[in-house]
């Protein structure tokens, strides 16, 4: 008679089935058990498939069972069911510089951390994560979704089933802004110019202009009751910011 040998296991990245993954089955309900390990074809997620080797198999009759009753294990007569690792990934925390966009872009030092959470060989490559509600306002602790997360795993990343932990957040902090009050001149004999020569910002994002800052300028001159010639520093205030920058 054939013995017959399958088994079933979760992804483990190798290709080395351990006997204790495996049964056996001969006739008449006889009880035959399996010791060692077996080598599949593929270290990859797979259904029903041939075992490539059986060499490192023991096999052990039960009490009253002799394989001389039987022929030898053949590789044709195995089967194994290999399923996909199923991994939750906890997501680092994720930091940026207001840009006026919901998007984050995972750093090289994210991507990293999920594929410190993979079995060893196979990377996390990208993932797309956004602000919650397209939220692209500067704050702390909003709430983020991951999606589309590519893995990097020799099979398309189908040697996993991934999800991603609850309660992710990140923090988007304030971009800065510079402003600078332009240079002015006057003779002695001229009153202040009002507003002087204005002021300059500098660093807005996405496209952002100066209707994003609240506020009126008000400038001010060191030392303003003196009008003899020399230098003097303008100083801009007055300015807030409209919450999202």
């Amino acid at each position: 008679a054939n013995l017959s040998v399958s088994g079933t296991l979760e992804f483990t990245g190798n290709t080395v089935i351990s006997a204790s993954n495996l049964s056996i089955t001969g006739v008449n309900s006889e009880v035959l058990t399996l010791s060692g390990s077996a080598t599949m074809g593929s270290r990859h997620i797979q259904t029903n498939q041939a075992l490539s080797s059986i060499s490192d198999l023991v096999i052990t009759p039960g009490s009253g069972v002799s394989l001389s009753n039987y022929n030898s294990l053949s590789v044709s007569n195995t089967s194994v069911t290999v399923t996909p690792r199923v991994i939750t990934l906890t997501p680092p925390s994720f930091n940026k510089v207001y840009d006026g966009t919901a998007s984050y872009v995972l750093s090289s030092s994210d991507l990293e951390n999920f594929s410190n959470q993979l079995l060893s060989g196979d990377r996390v490559t990208s993932a797309v994560a956004t602000f919650t509600g397209n939220s692209s306002s500067a704050g702390n602790n909003k709430p983020i979704t991951i999606s589309t997360i590519t893995i990097s795993d020799g099979n398309n990343g189908q040697n996993y089933q991934v999800t991603v932990a609850n309660g992710t957040t990140g923090n988007i902090t304030p971009a800065p802004l510079t402003i600078r009050a332009a240079n002015d001149a006057k003779f002695v004999s001229q009153s202040d110019a009002s507003g002087y020569a204005g002021a300059n910002v500098s660093g807005f994002v996405n496209s952002e202009n100066i209707s994003a800052i609240t506020g009126s300028l008000v400038i001010s001159r060191s030392d303003p009751t003196n009008n003899a010639a020399g230098t003097y520093v303008l100083t801009p205030s007055g300015y807030g910011v409209n919450g999202a920058v």
